[in-house]
């Protein structure tokens, strides 16, 4: 009777041993917003024909403030990059500008609306810019070529050279989680463009 109860605890042991064991396994973290070479991305350009055609490059390292980042050149059909992305549950973002690389923080996690910040990135004694961020929406509907998008982040973002007190220049974003960009308007003094995603397609791993 003894030996009985001894075999079938031990095996009481083992499964619920296992069982508990299984269940407690950490679960891999998906990231919100991620980017492979080979995405790429078509905008229509100021409700017009043109299309502009962004392909994600393979990841390099900038420097950035002293520090290195990694991040993926999106770049047009021409291999210039327009931005550098690096994308997880936040959005890093570098802006080329002449032979400037300006940094910030496009999107963060776990925003809400009226959020802010600013980013500063040093070139050079007395000469650095300044972006200042702000979240004007986390719900928006966005009807672009590609479809309709609920639920969008809109991030508005002002650049400004050192210690001008207007900005050179204006993103306004709409982001949303499967495709990143839904829509991009940008402003300089020289006008300003709108481009609308007409598709996206992911990189294979």
């Amino acid at each position: 009777m003894r030996k009985i109860f001894f075999i079938t605890f031990t095996l009481l042991t083992i499964i619920f041993g296992c069982k508990k064991s299984e269940s407690t396994s950490p679960t891999p973290q998906v990231p919100k917003y991620s980017i492979r070479a080979g995405d790429r991305w078509v905008f229509q350009v100021n409700n017009t024909n043109d299309s502009l055609v962004l392909i994600a490059k393979s990841e390099t390292t900038l420097t950035i403030n002293n520090k290195s980042i990694k991040f993926y050149p999106i770049a047009d059909l021409t291999d210039t990059p327009r931005a550098y992305i690096n994308a997880s549950d936040s959005i890093l973002f570098v802006f080329p500008l002449s032979n400037y690389l300006i940094f910030s923080r496009l999107l963060r996690a776990n925003v809400n609306v009226g959020d802010s910040w600013e980013d500063t990135t040093y070139f050079a004694q007395n000469t650095f810019a300044v972006v200042k961020t702000r979240v004007d929406s986390v719900n928006a509907f966005e009807n672009v070529p590609a479809g309709s998008y609920d639920n969008v982040i809109k991030i508005n973002q002002n650049y400004y050279a050192a210690n001008e007190p207007s900005p050179f220049a204006t993103f306004k974003f709409s982001i949303k989680e499967d495709v990143i960009f839904v829509r991009i308007i940008v402003s300089f003094s020289s006008g300003t463009t709108d481009y609308k995603l007409k598709s996206y397609q992911r990189a294979s791993q």
